[in-house]
């Protein structure tokens, strides 16, 4: 005779699901960074040290990993990369910093980077990306830099932007976007550096340009919030 008890622990047991451990998921950051080796030129890139092979990703050039193998840092800066990013890329869940600026990436950015929610640091700057810029970056919550500037980005700013409450920098300055600046940019209270000029934009933010300090040399055009109008320009 079965009891109570034991199939109260029965049902528990079926319902219980056992987390997957840290090595595969070290696998699925491998497969994405593999996906994105082969979607942009891997084997033009000006350094690609280990990458595709079976050496340990904290091995592969621009590659830093935590103490469980998990890809947290990604930087591949001015490498010769070419071609669109791969959706693959959001499986890297406990990226803090994504680094691909100076580049050839065309394309659209891709939405799947709403997933990366441990992310910090965003710079895409310096390619070819075109369309618009994804709403779904507003997901981003853990997000202080985001650098889109000098690309072919087009259509509005997202408003879903000013939901980025720990943003500090915002750079989409010297891009095709027009339309009206999102007012939801100037409730951003952590930001201290905001470039938008080289667009078709109207309208100003209400954000204080007395509050960005002199520009650090980390990719701003401004250290100062800009009106970006055409009139402001005159």
């Amino acid at each position: 005779m079965i009891h109570f008890e034991q199939v109260f622990v029965f049902a528990n047991v079926a319902n219980f699901r056992i987390p997957r451990p840290p090595y595969t998921m070290a696998q699925t950051d491998r497969e994405a960074l593999v996906a994105l080796y082969t979607a942009i030129g891997g084997a033009k890139w000006r350094n690609n040290r280990n990458w595709n092979t079976s050496a340990a990703l904290s091995q592969w050039h621009g590659v830093e990993v935590n103490s469980q193998g998990r890809v947290v840092n990604l930087f591949l800066w001015d490498n010769n990369l070419q071609g669109r990013i791969p959706t693959e890329l959001g499986n890297l869940h406990m990226l803090d910093t994504l680094w691909l600026a100076n580049n050839k990436l065309s394309g659209t950015i891709p939405a799947e980077l709403r997933n990366l929610t441990a992310l910090q640091t965003l710079s895409l700057n310096v390619n070819e990306l075109s369309g618009p810029i994804p709403s779904e970056l507003g997901n981003l919550a853990a997000l202080r830099h985001l650098d889109l500037g000098a690309n072919l980005l087009s259509g509005a700013i997202p408003a879903h932007l000013g939901a980025l409450k720990k943003l500090t920098w915002l750079n989409l300055s010297v891009n095709q976007l027009s339309g009206a600046i999102p007012p939801q940019l100037g409730k951003l209270a952590a930001l201290r550096r905001l470039n938008l000029r080289g667009n078709q934009l109207s309208g100003s933010s209400s954000y204080s340009a007395e509050r960005c300090p002199s520009s650090d040399g980390m990719g701003s055009t401004s250290g100062r919030t800009e009106r970006v109008t055409e009139q402001d320009k005159k």
